[in-house]
C-alpha cells in the first residue's frame, strides 16, 4: 500500500489535486508543509538588510510579484529537511532532547562571532527554532558517540581545560622595517628595556605631539623607526593559539614575542597584556563545540547516509531532491541538496501589440506563473529563478 504522502507526491509530479496538506517536502512519509517553508522565508524577511547577512530581506525577495529569492528558498528548505532527518535518527538511536542541550543550542548562536549578530536579528520565535535544530543534533551525538553532554559531563570537561577557555589579549609596537624591530626586541631580550616601559614611552611622545610639543614618536628610548604602540585585540585561547605558538614559549600574561611578528600594520613586536580564566558560564558555546570536536565527522556521516537513503520528495515548485552520490559527499557532505526549479519559459508578446488593460492578463497555462495587478502577469524577469511561492 503506498502511504497516503507519497500517494500525493506522486500526483504533485502529476500536477494533479490532492486533498493533503500543500508540502514543500517529503521526507520517509514526513510532511513539511508549504506554510512552514514559507514561514521560514518570512522570518528571513523581517531582519533588517544590515543585521543578518545573507538573511535579510535585500536578498530574500525575488524579482516577481509576491516571490522569494531561490537561493533563499533553497537554504530553508534545506535546513528543513535536514531537521527531519535528524528527528528520524532521534527516534531511531533513542535520542531525547534535554533542557540543557536547549541551553547549549542557544549559547552557540549566542557566544559565536560569526553568528551571534545574524541570530539576535531574527525574532525570538525563530530564535528558538534555529537553537532547537542544533539542540536535536547535540542529543543525537550524545545517544549516538557517547559524548557526555549533560551539565556535569560540560563542568568537568571545563575544569580539566580551563586554560583553552583563557581570554589572551595582546599589545603589540609597529616599526617602520624589520631592523628596526629586532633593534627593539633585542633590547628588550637583554634586559635593557622593557617592553612595558617602550609602549608606555611612545604613547606618550605621540601623546605629546598631539599636543603640539616637539618629541617624536618615531624615535623613544634611543630606537628608531616606531610607528605606534596599541592594544591588539583579545580573543580566546582555543581560537589563537596555533597562531601565537610559533611566537611565544607559554602564551602567558606579560610574555613578549620571541621573534619579530610580520603583519600588514609593519613588523610588530607582541606581548601578552592579559591571561584571564572564563566563567564557564559565558564560554558554554566554546566548550560544547570543543567536547563534540572529536565525533562531529561521525555523526556528520550518519546524517549524510540517511539523507543518501531517503525516500524524499521536493515540491516541484520548489526544486528536486538531489542525494549526493558518494564521491560527492566531500563537497556535500549532508547527503544531499535541493535544486532550484528550472526558470518558466515564457513567450512575450511582440512590441508592436498593445495591452489595452494589461491587469486583466493571467497567464495560466504558465505553470509556476501568476498575475499581479498593474503587470503583464510574469512572475519573474527572463532568466530569473525566482520561486512563485507566497
Amino acid at each position: 500500500m503506498i502511504p497516503f504522502a507519497g500517494m500525493c507526491a506522486a500526483l504533485a509530479l502529476l500536477s494533479t489535486a490532492c486533498t493533503a496538506t500543500p508540502y514543500a517536502a517529503i521526507i520517509n512519509g514526513k510532511v513539511i508543509p508549504q506554510s512552514e517553508l514559507m514561514s521560514e522565508l518570512n522570518y528571513y524577511k523581517s531582519v533588517p538588510t544590515s543585521s543578518a547577512a545573507g538573511s535579510s530581506s535585500a536578498n530574500v525577495n525575488g524579482q516577481g510579484y509576491s516571490t522569494f529569492n531561490m537561493g533563499s528558498a533553497e537554504g530553508a528548505l534545506t535546513g528543513e529537511i535536514e531537521a527531519v532527518l535528524v528527528k528520524q535518527l532521534m527516534v531511531k538511536y533513542h535520542a531525547v532532547t534535554t533542557p540543557f542541550e536547549e541551553q547549549l543550542g542557544e549559547a552557540l548562536f549566542n557566544q559565536s562571532q560569526t553568528n551571534s549578530q545574524a541570530y539576535m536579528a531574527f525574532p525570538a520565535p525563530y530564535r528558538k527554532i534555529l537553537a532547537g535544530r542544533v539542540a536535536n543534533q547535540f542529543a543525537l551525538q550524545s545517544a549516538y558517540t557517547g559524548v557526555d553532554l549533560t551539565p556535569s559531563g560540560v563542568q568537568s570537561y571545563y575544569d580539566s581545560h580551563t586554560k583553552e577557555f583563557a581570554s589572551i589579549c595582546l599589545q603589540a609596537i609597529s616599526f617602520d622595517s624589520q631592523q628596526d624591530a629586532q633593534a627593539a626586541l633585542d633590547q628588550v631580550n637583554s634586559g635593557k628595556l622593557s617592553f612595558d616601559k617602550l609602549y608606555q614611552d611612545e604613547n606618550q611622545a605621540l601623546a605629546a605631539l598631539q599636543s603640539g610639543g616637539s618629541t617624536s614618536p618615531t624615535a623613544v628610548d634611543g630606537l628608531s623607526g616606531i610607528q605606534q604602540a596599541t592594544q591588539a585585540g583579545c580573543a580566546y585561547y582555543s581560537q589563537v593559539a596555533s597562531q601565537l605558538a610559533p611566537f611565544f614559549t607559554t602564551i602567558a600574561k606579560g610574555e613578549v614575542s620571541n621573534k619579530v611578528v610580520g603583519s600588514q600594520q609593519g613588523p610588530l613586536i607582541l606581548q601578552i597584556s592579559a591571561d584571564s580564566p572564563s566563567p564557564a558560564s559565558s564560554v558554554l558555546g566554546l566548550i560544547v563545540q570543543s567536547i563534540i570536536s572529536p565525533t562531529l565527522q561521525k555523526v556528520d556521516s550518519l546524517i549524510a547516509l540517511s539523507a543518501r537513503r531517503a525516500n524524499a520528495f521536493v515540491n516541484p515548485r520548489d526544486g528536486s531532491y538531489k542525494a549526493a552520490a558518494v564521491a560527492q559527499l566531500a563537497a556535500t557532505p549532508i547527503g544531499f541538496t535541493v535544486v532550484p526549479p528550472a526558470s518558466p519559459s515564457v513567450k512575450f508578446l511582440p512590441p508592436s501589440v498593445t495591452l489595452v488593460n494589461p491587469s486583466t492578463l493571467n497567464p495560466t497555462g504558465v505553470k509556476g506563473l501568476t498575475g499581479s495587478p498593474g503587470t503583464t502577469g510574469s512572475a519573474g524577469s527572463p532568466g530569473n529563478s525566482s520561486s512563485s511561492a507566497g
